[in-house]
């Protein structure tokens, strides 16, 4: 399975801006791979020993996710926000949980291949399985390491064409959420233009610019068109009528006295 963008790009960001090695950018990013794809607004609610929702590229919850908002305000959901703030905890210092990870971080870097750097940063995640005894039972290991290997394979070619992509913000800025509104997508105009009607619909002889002015002007125009005189039905819904069936007769003949006489020798009936 070829990786995304975001694992690319990320695996050339850690090295171009912190200088890690390639074996150690490799593990860092395999490991966030494995946690959520490098997907920034990825959310696995209730996922918490707390029982809070694990956030991010890195599926930080509790205090670490309160410490990510705090270290990225408005941009939080943003991939570089998300990578600078997994080397706060790395190596950092002050708020928002500067130098947290500490441990992890001195075990990383002594890692001088990949397996030794992905089992180094699996201690900063700490999944299900792990302990420091024994750093490969975190759950999905192998997947982790398998993918911190195709990054060390890829060319150098493929590493810089790598582009980045963030996640939509949530829309409440409490819980991350890949379906809420992007925190770097337009708002729509406070300005529109003054010739547009209700909902920025040109609507002619309307002046109102939108809003309850214009809706009620639009509404009385409509007040004064004339109706049709017609009750024929102009769409929807039919409601039931009954029907009514009547025998169908061929209409009554009328005969003059000297047509009737006739009839009686030729056999029709009046």
């Amino acid at each position: 399975m070829a990786l995304n963008q975001n694992a690319q790009y990320a695996y050339r960001y850690l090295q171009d801006k912190y200088r890690l090695s390639p074996a150690q950018s490799a593990g860092v990013v395999g490991n966030l791979y494995g946690e959520s794809s490098l997907n920034t607004g990825a959310i696995n609610r209730g996922d918490g020993r707390d029982g809070s929702n694990s956030i991010g590229i890195a599926q930080w919850n509790g205090d670490r996710a309160r410490n990510l908002r705090g270290f990225g305000g408005d941009n939080y959901n943003n991939l570089d926000t998300q990578l600078d703030f997994v080397m706060h905890e790395l190596q950092g210092s002050g708020g928002n949980g500067g130098g947290s990870e500490s441990a992890a971080w001195k075990r990383l870097q002594a890692a001088q291949d990949v397996p030794s750097a992905t089992q180094a940063f699996i201690g900063y995640e700490r999944p299900q399985g792990w302990s420091a005894d024994n750093p490969t039972g975190g759950h999905n290991y192998s997947g982790r390491l398998g993918y911190a290997g195709q990054l060390f394979g890829m060319t150098p070619e493929q590493i810089a064409a790598a582009q980045p992509t963030s996640a939509p913000i949530a829309a409440d800025a409490v819980t991350a959420s890949t379906g809420a509104p992007s925190a770097t997508a337009s708002a729509p105009a406070a300005t529109a233009d003054a010739s547009k009607g209700l909902l920025g619909i040109d609507i002619p002889g309307l002046t109102g610019n939108k809003g309850l002015p214009g809706l009620l002007q639009f509404s009385q125009m409509a007040m004064n068109q004339p109706q049709p005189q017609d009750d024929t039905p102009r769409g929807g819904l039919l409601q039931s009528q009954p029907v009514q069936l009547t025998q169908m007769t061929a209409p009554k003949q009328t005969y003059k006295p000297w047509e009737q006489y006739l009839s009686m020798f030729s056999g029709r009936s009046a």
